[in-house]
């Protein structure tokens, strides 16, 4: 009986050991799995796409997380290599990021399997590398005071809502004229760039991106700056006759008044000899001087004069400016009286055109206007007319060059009384007004 017994129980227990044992025929099989990969079909050359694979089981009912899935990347040759890998969350998913290389890649996500999970494969998804378009957006002031800066803002995007880095070349232009190239400069990795602009007139701004690697080329909107005058702009009273046109003289150079005294430049001669110089003139070349400055415009601009004046002289009529331009006493224009070409009724400068475009000039040597037979004060350099238009002379012939500002004085820029601020800081400069109404624009130093 023991014997019988004995085989009975080494049986039962083999029986049991086959029950635990793996790989028996009659154990739990793994539950079969399914991975889907999803995948933009392009992405820019040189970026990087993202790849989302999802694994589930029971026919895709049931998300697998906390499951390592690999993403691969396709050799060309029928082999794989692994490129990235991630764990799936609680949804079963894991997005995979990967760099895409030129023209394509082809991708597919490797679920290798777990006790109790079979092994699964997606389908490949073909993933393309392209230059996608690109847009610039500009952001700034619509305007500026003269002589101040201003900044620019830009902001280039690809078309993938990716910012874009790359290089920007800044051009600008400004009434009539053609486009010219300001600079450039290179966008940061928030594709954005910053640039300081000083217009000195209404300007136009256009950023032009070259393209590079995945992305295209791009022209920003045009972003227009406009200039405003950092002074007032003066309104003639109703009624009041306008001088001739005369363009703009060229905007201020320097802090302040910026007085400068030099000696007759070659250029300057050029233009003065046989016009508002001749020979036979009471003072030569070398007895004048050429005087720069700047002054307060009728437009609220700062700009830059002329005067040839006297060398004996010069420090006083510099001081005597400045003294103006301190009180912002307005002149419409202060070119050489040359600028208007010879007249043969005074025997230089044409004074009469001068008048008439409300120049204020100093040395020219020539007869009164309107005298022929008087040589003018202006002969040596030491008289100035100051805005001639709103400040005519009474000449043998009437009102030059009109009568209706012959007896009004208006702000800062006509004059008919001794006390009036213009007339005491010429005096304060050692200037005198020796015709007073008469002459109001005349002054003598």
């Amino acid at each position: 009986m023991g014997r019988i017994v004995g085989t009975s129980l080494v049986s039962s227990l083999v029986a049991a050991l086959l029950v635990l044992l793996p790989g028996r025929a009659d154990a739990a099989p793994d539950l079969p799995t399914q991975l889907v990969a999803s995948a933009p079909t392009s992405v820019r050359t040189g970026g990087t796409a993202q790849v989302t694979a999802s694994l589930t089981t029971d026919a895709g009912s049931a998300p697998t997380p906390g499951v390592e899935i690999v993403l691969e990347r396709s050799n060309g040759d029928g082999s794989w290599a692994p490129v990235a890998s991630g764990t799936t969350s609680a949804a079963g998913t894991v997005i995979l990021s990967t760099p895409v290389e030129s023209p394509s890649s082809t991708f597919r996500a490797h679920f290798l399997g777990t006790p109790g999970l079979s092994a699964s494969l997606s389908e490949t998804v073909t993933i393309g590398a392209v230059q996608v378009a690109s847009s610039l957006f500009v952001f700034g002031p619509r305007s500026v005071v003269d002589e101040t800066s201003a900044e620019l803002l830009v902001r280039w995007t690809g078309a993938d809502g990716e910012p874009v880095r790359g290089l920007l070349r800044v051009y600008r232009h400004g009434t009539y004229q053609a486009w010219s190239k300001l600079g450039a400069v290179w966008t940061n990795s928030a594709g954005r760039a910053r640039v300081r602009v000083s217009p000195r007139v209404d300007t136009w701004y256009q950023f032009r991106g070259a393209p590079g690697t995945g992305f295209q080329a791009a022209t920003s909107p045009t972003w227009k700056i406009a200039n405003r005058p950092p002074g007032a702009v003066i309104v003639l009273p109703a009624g009041a006759p306008r001088p001739k046109y005369l363009a703009p003289q060229q905007r201020a150079a320097g802090a302040g008044a910026n007085a400068t005294i030099v000696p007759i430049p070659d250029s300057v001669w050029k233009r003065m000899y046989g016009r508002s110089w001749k020979p036979g003139c009471p003072v030569g070349r070398s007895g004048l001087r050429y005087l720069r400055v700047n002054y307060w415009g009728f437009d609220g601009y700062r700009h830059r004069g002329e005067l040839v004046v006297r060398s004996r002289a010069a420090m006083k009529f510099a001081i005597a400016m400045t003294k103006l331009y301190n009180a912002r006493v307005p002149i419409r224009a202060m070119f050489l009286p040359d600028r208007f070409g010879y007249s043969g009724q005074s025997g230089g400068a044409n004074d009469y055109a001068s008048m008439r475009h409300d120049n204020t000039s100093a040395f020219n040597c020539r007869l009164v206007t309107g005298d022929s037979g008087t040589r003018s004060p202006h002969s040596f350099g030491t008289a100035i007319d100051l805005n001639p238009w709103e400040n005519p002379f009474r000449s043998k012939d009437g009102w030059l060059p009109n009568s209706w500002w012959g007896n009004k004085q208006v702000g800062k820029y006509a004059w008919k009384r001794s006390d009036h601020l213009v007339v005491r800081l010429m005096r304060e400069a050692g200037f005198t007004w020796p015709y007073g109404t008469y002459d109001a624009q005349h002054f003598h130093g």
